[in-house]
């Protein structure tokens, strides 16, 4: 049995599917995911708790063209946090049982967080979180990493969907895993499930 073991998950692509097209088809936009536009530009500010949810969404009703309610946006904007990936419910609680404490490592909004736990079945078996909307910014920047690290130690495990956030932990010491699928977390663990 493990003691004081900790193993930090992201939540986008990892525990649930990140399904973008399916709020740019709902909204009829193509383009507003792009870098330089702005509902990219405040959706940054959302998830790095710098803008409120209630100004987000009051921006991009602006940016819509207040072709959308209010309620509308949100219901668009949820459509980006897709179903829970396959297999991780029960990765999940196998960890558990193995004594490991998990703790969600996310970019995401508080906008976000609440359609998280709508949708994931064991999202009450994870101990804590740590997201960019509270930390004031997100991966690969240090400070989430930091506060991490801070409240957690540094974790036994870490999976993470991108390269860029792998390696920024992996320059921390952190054993950390790129995720493809939860076969690939399986495996890290000594596990031969699939």
């Amino acid at each position: 049995m493990a003691k004081n073991k900790v193993v930090a998950l992201d939540i986008g692509n990892v525990c649930l599917h990140i399904t973008p097209q399916r709020a740019f088809d709902y909204f009829g936009r193509h383009d507003f995911w792009q870098p330089e536009m702005p509902l990219a530009q405040v959706a940054e500010e959302l998830e790095c708790g710098r803008l409120g949810e209630q100004d987000f969404l009051a921006l991009a009703h602006e940016f819509l063209g207040r072709r959308f309610s209010l309620a509308e946006i949100l219901y668009g904007w949820n459509l980006i946090i897709g179903e829970e990936v396959n297999g991780m419910n029960d990765f999940v609680q196998s960890m558990r049982e193995d004594g490991f404490r998990l703790v969600f490592f996310s970019d995401t909004s508080a906008l976000h967080i609440q359609e998280v736990r709508r949708k994931l079945s064991f999202f009450d078996l994870v101990h804590d979180g740590v997201y960019s909307y509270d930390v004031g910014a997100r991966k690969p920047h240090q400070r989430m990493y930091e506060d991490f690290e801070r409240r957690h130690g540094r974790p036994d495990y870490y999976f993470d969907d991108r390269i860029a956030n792998i390696e920024a932990a992996r320059q921390r010491g952190w054993p950390a895993f790129q995720f493809d699928s939860v076969a690939s977390a399986w495996a890290a663990v000594g596990g031969d499930r699939s």
